[in-house]
């Protein structure tokens, strides 16, 4: 008779853990839930969850990362930059945010900013593909693409017809 309550005991915790489990793993910590939002594209919900985890760990510098580029993907480039300048002014970005606020940059037209950044993205990693064409885009909009950017291109063995293009046309209609 123990024996049957002890079973039936066990096998009802048993099936308790089973059905409290999945809530438990379902329950994931804020910041990966916000980064589960971004990639899904609802950017309102994961920028209200990273907005207060930025508010309460201001000094986090992967919280204030995620925050940035969030912000960018969403095409807040402006809130994008401020955070950035704020959170970063005292210790150095992870690497992988240097391209977003470079990208951002050149969307709000200050080529200057953009030029930097792209410059900074790429010394991180030099095979990036999207912040090298940042980079000559940004170039031509400063009236500064030059043989010395074709001949990283070249390196790297990417195609650069479609950026001379670009510069071409841009440069002769503005």
């Amino acid at each position: 008779m123990q024996v049957r309550i002890c079973f039936l005991t066990v096998f009802f915790l048993f099936l308790f853990l089973l059905i409290l489990i999945p809530e438990v793993r379902a329950q994931e910590d804020p910041r990966s839930q916000a980064l589960k939002f971004a990639r899904e594209g609802k950017f309102s919900t994961a920028l209200k969850l990273l907005k207060e985890l930025y508010e309460k760990h201001p000094r986090d510098p992967g919280i204030a990362a995620d925050y940035v580029v969030v912000l960018s993907w969403a095409g807040k480039y402006k809130q994008s930059l401020e955070v950035f300048e704020k959170a970063f002014s005292n210790q150095p970005p992870p690497p992988y945010v240097w391209r977003e606020v470079a990208g951002g940059a050149y969307h709000l037209k200050r080529y200057h900013q953009a030029e930097i950044y792209y410059r900074e993205a790429l010394k991180h990693d030099p095979q990036d593909q999207k912040a090298l064409e940042g980079l000559y885009l940004t170039l031509c909009h400063l009236g500064k693409a030059t043989g010395e950017l074709e001949v990283n291109l070249k390196k790297q063995k990417r195609e650069i017809s479609c950026l001379k293009l670009y510069c071409a046309i841009f440069s002769k209609n503005f």
